[in-house]
């Protein structure tokens, strides 16, 4: 018999010949690679397969919540959170979406990025630009290439209602050194 390996990362140290039985050494290489790879030893009519993962891998690092805050109806607001990468490979993020009912009061630049290993996490801004007064929500849905994508992160802002209150009729404004004196009659 002969033992053979159809890949260069498995080697033998000793043993790759016979005749009966007998035991076969070899050796398998570290997987530096950022996907998983398969070879196979085989010794006479039997096949071993081995299948390595990759040791190379990003790891994404990012909040659960961002808040923008109150915003007055209309104008617009923003914030700002990271997205880093713990891991050892570049972290790649394809695509970002926000859904939910107030999701088209919510924008989200960049939307497509990479974060390569020891690098400085990527900083993504929230604009908020709310349509009405009240609380509004979203979630953003970040999708990358580490474990566990999609990720989400919850969106939040209040509009705030900018309507001044009316002013009393026969209202006078007289300007004086240093101050303005409001004066009305009450009907």
């Amino acid at each position: 018999w002969t033992a053979t390996s159809d890949v260069a990362w498995i080697t033998f140290r000793s043993g790759e010949t016979g005749t009966g039985n007998g035991t076969v050494f070899y050796t398998v290489a570290a997987n530096g690679g950022t996907t998983s790879r398969t070879g196979h030893i085989t010794v006479g009519d039997a096949t071993v397969t081995f299948t390595q993962p990759s040791a190379l891998a990003p790891s994404l690092s990012v909040t659960s919540l961002v808040a923008v805050g109150n915003v007055n109806v209309g104008a617009s607001g923003t914030a700002t959170f990271t997205v880093g990468n713990t891991g050892n490979a570049a972290l790649s993020v394809t695509g970002i979406t926000v859904s939910g009912s107030d999701a088209s009061q919510f924008t989200v630049s960049p939307m497509t990025f990479t974060v390569n290993a020891g690098a400085p996490a990527q900083t993504i801004t929230v604009t908020f630009t709310p349509t009405s007064a009240g609380v509004k929500a979203g979630t953003i849905s970040m999708t990358h290439n580490a474990a566990r994508s999609p990720a989400l992160i919850s969106l939040s802002g209040t509009g705030i209602d900018t309507i001044p209150p009316s002013a009393p009729m026969g209202l006078v404004a007289t300007a004086e050194p240093g101050q303005v004196i409001l004066t009305w009659t009450a009907s």
